[in-house]
Formats: C-alpha cells, sequence, structure tokens
C-alpha cells in the first residue's frame, strides 16, 4: 500500500536558495561599485565585498571575470 503526499516543495527551495545567494552576492558587486564610484555610496562598505577580493587575490580566473564584469558597470 502506498501513500500518495504531495512532496514538499521546501527542500528545492532551500536548495535554490543555496545556489542564487552566493551567485547574487558576487553579482552585486556591480552595482555597489558604480553606486560608490558615482559617490552615490561612501566607501565604507567597500568591506561587505573582502571575500570577493581575497577570492581575486589568489585566482586570475576570478580576477579576470570580476575586472570584465566591473567594465560593464563603467567602474
Amino acid at each position: 500500500m502506498t501513500t500518495d503526499r504531495p512532496r514538499s516543495s521546501l527542500g528545492v527551495w532551500l536548495v535554490i536558495a543555496a545556489i542564487l545567494l552566493p551567485v547574487n552576492y558576487g553579482l552585486s558587486i556591480g552595482p555597489a561599485a558604480w553606486l560608490m564610484h558615482n559617490g552615490y555610496l561612501d566607501s565604507q562598505f567597500h568591506w561587505l565585498y573582502w571575500p570577493i577580493q581575497r577570492l581575486a587575490e589568489h585566482s586570475d580566473l576570478v580576477l579576470n571575470f570580476f575586472r570584465w564584469y566591473l567594465t560593464l558597470w563603467g567602474v
């Protein structure tokens, strides 16, 4: 005898969030850098992105990606 239980979508949403949160964090550096560059944000927000800076210091691939990405934002 099998029970037809609806699948919980909580697990699916947790997996999606676990993937999208770091991606959104990484991509948010573009708008943040643009806002800092144009004087809308104080440079004190720079510390929020130190993990990306550390990663870029140790990986040429990451460094080249973020250099390219920031040029899209005019920074």
